[in-house]
């Protein structure tokens, strides 16, 4: 059996000691990409139909954002972040656990059309963003995980840029540590993003929380494993 059909099998026959709950610990470690994103789906699609809860180990944060609506983060065995699995993601207090390159944030948008030009339109909170053909179906509902470094900010809507994505937002907070970075946090409607900038750029920006900005992300800087189905 390959390793994508070994763990199907493994699943089948959990479940058919009929669990009060199914426990997957790093079940994808050992599939390819394809096999991963397939399983990915299956199990969407089983959890939606089990009435019980399933419990994901995963170091993963793509594979978490894919599959989990709600998420502990676990250092040095010690629970440092908990809840729905956007907004632990979004929650600059999980930065030291997961580190700052991994910092990101999740997005929820649908998916409008797609374009002879390889390029998918999707509609979120607070406008329309451009990403390369995402395999889903016009009104399909997505996560797009966003990473902090990916994010520029504008106090008003630039023009003549090569990137395709300006979104309206809102300035929630700043946090700044020892080092050259500042992490805003920014909403989008009920969303948010992180901007990971300088403390050169926070200083010229002097951005407050409340106040209005546009936050400004390349196309082909989203990674394809970073968009799944909206799990909730």
């Amino acid at each position: 059996l390959s390793g994508g059909q070994q763990q199907r099998v493994a699943i089948a026959r959990a479940l058919a000691r009929r669990p009060q709950a199914l426990l997957l610990d790093e079940p994808f470690s050992a599939v390819d990409r394809a096999t991963r994103e397939g399983l990915h789906a299956q199990i969407l699609a089983l959890r939606a139909h089990l009435a019980m809860p399933v419990v994901l180990v995963t170091h993963d944060l793509t594979e978490a954002q894919a599959l989990a609506d709600r998420m502990v983060v676990i250092a040095a065995g010690r629970m440092v972040a908990e809840g729905p699995t956007a907004a632990v993601l979004s929650d600059p207090a999980a930065l030291r656990a997961v580190g700052l390159r991994e910092a990101a944030a999740m997005l929820r948008a649908t998916v409008l059309c797609h374009h002879p030009d390889g390029m998918s339109e999707l509609t979120t909170a607070t406008g329309t963003i451009w990403l390369p053909r995402v395999d889903a179906a016009p009104g399909t509902g997505l996560q797009v995980r966003i990473m902090a470094h990916d994010v520029i900010l504008s106090r008003s809507r630039p023009e003549g840029l090569s990137a395709q994505n300006i979104l309206p937002v809102r300035v929630i907070d700043q946090r700044q540590g020892d080092g050259p970075a500042v992490m805003v946090r920014l909403a989008v409607g009920p969303d948010q993003l992180l901007a990971r900038i300088t403390r050169r750029a926070a200083d010229q920006l002097a951005l407050q929380p409340g106040e209005q900005a546009h936050a400004i992300l390349k196309s082909m800087s989203v990674a394809r494993d970073h968009i799944a189905r909206d799990a909730g």
